[in-house]
């Protein structure tokens, strides 16, 4: 075992290619990432991994510095993260009937809001439905049991699909330096189309304000049907939609007011983003296709790079990323991250 072990190593130091390094012998339903930022000028980030374990639903936390897991609170319906500068990772118990925020400390979670049907987390805000309604939604104002109701039925009627918060973030202003734009909120909605004769995915987002907090916007899409949206990622500020029909994915140009084609078919999307210095913005888009390849693009390169994932062992069914840092979930059910 000692020369297998040693031959192993070997062969480690000698490849110097990425790999991917399971973090947990224990399951996982799901991970969480927690992802901090010290100023929205000069970033450092600081990104902080829980997983819910498989057998109890309990959710720990994972220390980078030990490899040690540590349990921090009892069985969710679910958990997400806000991301930030203020970063906090928030939970709803299984019954629904209460949204807890934690405190840092192993076991210690404050009651902030009452029952919600479902929570979203991004760019710094928090977010939760009506139980009865998912189409009442509403944000989290920072103090316990204060919420402003930014959602209600369209005129149009449909039904809702999902929501996707995207983070605050960055893009390239004037003279090369990095400006800043909000966190958004935004939801997929089944209407149907008069000039189509059927139901289409229509993308809205929030765009309220505190005179008018009940405001969306339809992202018109011309001919395009979307089916699923994606825009998961740490100051990522970026929302993706797939179009029904060809199963591409397409990207919201907040500048042009279009819809641009971003990537080809796939089974999942994750948008990722961290700056380097006063102007330097890496945009980072990670592609899951269906038979478990995946491939990164950075901006900065221009081109779609494939992450090799064989020694994995079994093939990926979800990804996170934060911070310029990537993780897997296996299809079974083991969490990895990857280090090009």
């Amino acid at each position: 075992m000692l020369t297998l072990s040693l031959l192993g190593m070997l062969l480690l130091i000698s490849n110097g290619s990425a790999e991917w390094e399971r973090l947990w012998d224990q399951k996982v339903d799901s991970v969480v990432l927690n992802s901090r930022i010290s100023t929205l000028e000069n970033p450092t980030y600081d990104v902080r991994v829980f997983a819910v374990q498989s057998e109890t639903g309990d959710i720990y936390r994972y220390a980078e510095a030990t490899g040690e897991w540590t349990k921090v609170g009892n069985p969710g319906k679910k958990f997400v993260s806000a991301g930030g500068v203020d970063s906090h990772l928030y939970g709803l118990d299984p019954a629904g009937m209460g949204v807890y925020e934690f405190s840092g400390t192993a076991m210690e979670w404050t009651q902030v809001g009452g029952p919600a049907g479902n929570i979203y987390g991004g760019g710094g805000e928090l977010y939760a439905s009506n139980p009865e309604d998912d189409w009442e939604l509403y944000k989290y104002t920072g103090t316990p049991e204060e919420w402003v109701l930014i959602g209600q039925t369209p005129e149009r009627g449909g039904g809702l699909v999902d929501y996707v918060a995207g983070g605050s973030g960055y893009r390239r202003g004037p003279y090369g330096l990095a400006e800043m734009f909000s966190p958004t909120l935004y939801s997929l909605e089944d209407r149907m189309s008069p000039s189509r004769g059927y139901t289409v995915g229509v993308v809205r987002k929030y765009t309220g304000t505190t005179s008018n907090p009940i405001d969306w916007e339809v992202l018109d899409a011309g001919d395009l049907d979307w089916s699923a949206i994606f825009g998961d990622g740490f100051n990522a500020g970026a929302i993706y939609a797939q179009d029904y029909h060809s199963q591409d994915i397409y990207q919201w140009s907040e500048d042009d007011g279009v819809w641009d084609k971003a990537s080809g078919p796939a089974k999942l999307l994750v948008a990722d983003q961290y700056k380097e210095g006063p102007s330097t913005v890496h945009n980072l888009l990670y592609r899951l296709e269906e038979d478990g390849d995946l491939w990164v693009l950075d901006d900065t390169a221009g081109s779609w790079t494939k992450i090799d994932t064989e020694d994995l062992h079994h093939p990926l069914k979800e990804i996170y990323a934060a911070g310029g840092e990537l993780y897997g979930l296996t299809t079974a059910n083991y969490v990895n991250k990857y280090t090009p």
